[in-house]
């Protein structure tokens, strides 16, 4: 483990640990998006291209600056049926591509009847072309998705820490659909983790401690204690791992605030020092996310 005393470090406005985590743990799962990975554009821009793809470029829609600010009504839309079909639609007899169509349809009528557009002009004629594009090709690969900064080296790192037999399993534990798997092997990283568990495949979602019991049962652990579940959001990922007994830690991305539950790093890297393993040197890779991202992308 890594040496550290009592106190605290203070790097972009977060404060980290300056402590080692508990013992070393036998399972680390990782959150998906927001952790390892993030939208390349924001909601709106990439609704945007795809309806002016789906008019073959001749539609005349709201500019981008405008269009962007659709991210409120994806987020209502997203809001609303995650509240009346959790998991994605899971247990209702309602696939995820289902649920999806809801949720990108009510989006886009939402933002063009802001502009006074009729849906039933620009929107209902493309829509079923439109959305089997979105759902399988664009958000499943890094025409929308990336990896954030220094994602793939430190999952790197740690599989050879595992490779080398010294290491813990690693896991994605996270609210995703059943597309996760396409869109970590499209990114590069699936081969890294030993499993991939989703909230539509197990039918609970995070915070619940349903889908953390099914990690411990995966690894073959029976102590809560031994798994470390890292995440980038306070009440799904550091909470809901807090309540099932395992060992947290926030990945903070600034302006994240810090946990009580949890040890806190900057950035995904950050959590190599606190196992114990060497910090990364070199530049942190830049990202090549478009557009002006605002609280909720």
């Amino acid at each position: 483990m890594a040496p550290g005393g009592a106190g605290r470090l203070v790097r972009a406005g977060v404060q980290e640990l300056a402590v080692p985590l508990p013992p070393a743990p036998k399972l680390i799962t990782f959150d998906a998006e927001g952790t390892l990975l993030q939208l390349a554009s924001p909601k709106g821009l990439i609704l945007r291209e795809s309806l002016l793809k789906a008019h073959g470029y001749l539609a005349r829609l709201p500019g981008p600056d405008l269009f962007q600010a659709s991210h409120a009504a994806y987020d209502k839309a997203l809001n609303a049926a995650t509240a009346a079909q959790p998991c994605y639609g899971c247990g209702t007899g309602v696939t995820s591509h289902q649920w999806w169509y809801g949720v990108v349809y009510d989006a886009l009528v939402e933002t063009l009847e802001a502009h006074n557009i009729p849906p039933s002009e620009m929107v209902d004629p493309v829509m079923e072309e439109l959305f089997d594009e979105l759902f399988y090709e664009t958000f499943t690969g890094p025409e929308a998705y990336e990896l954030r900064p220094d994602a793939a080296r430190t999952l790197e790192k740690l599989a050879e820490w595992r490779e080398a037999g010294t290491g813990p399993l690693l896991g994605i534990v996270t609210n995703a659909d059943e597309r996760l798997p396409t869109v970590l092997l499209n990114l590069g990283i699936l081969e890294v983790f030993d499993f991939v568990l989703t909230s539509r495949q197990i039918g609970s979602e995070l915070p619940a401690r349903a889908i953390f019991d099914v990690a411990l049962d995966k690894a073959g652990l029976t102590n809560a204690a031994e798994a470390l579940h890292c995440g980038d959001d306070l009440e799904r990922d550091i909470g809901g791992a807090a309540a099932a007994g395992w060992q947290s830690c926030l990945i903070a991305n600034p302006p994240a605030p810090q946990g009580p539950q949890a040890y806190t790093v900057m950035g995904i890297s950050g959590l190599l020092p606190r196992l114990g393993l060497p910090a990364l040197s070199g530049p942190v890779p830049t990202t090549r996310r478009r557009g002006q991202f605002v609280d909720g992308e």
